[in-house]
């Protein structure tokens, strides 16, 4: 089964375009509320890892794969796979 873990908060609409698609599609995944305390140190810390400053950070699998236009781009050409 494909891991998905999205970074991001409640009033980020790019956040919730990209939460929204993963309940649509009935596609589990891991939301990482970036306004609690924990979630601000993850992202603090994916952040510098990745070099990326905005949210949502969407991982697959583990991998990084970028923001929101990353991952629908990404979707769109076939190269993730959920």
């Amino acid at each position: 089964m494909t891991k998905i873990v999205v970074l991001g908060n409640d009033y980020c609409p790019y956040c919730r375009k990209v939460v929204n698609y993963f309940k649509d599609n009935n596609i589990p995944l891991e939301y990482v509320d970036t306004e609690s305390p924990e979630g601000a140190n993850q992202r603090k810390e994916l952040s510098k890892k990745h070099n990326w400053n905005t949210i949502p950070m969407i991982f697959v699998n583990d991998e990084f794969v970028g923001g929101c236009n990353d991952f629908f781009a990404k979707l769109q050409k076939g190269s993730i796979k959920l």
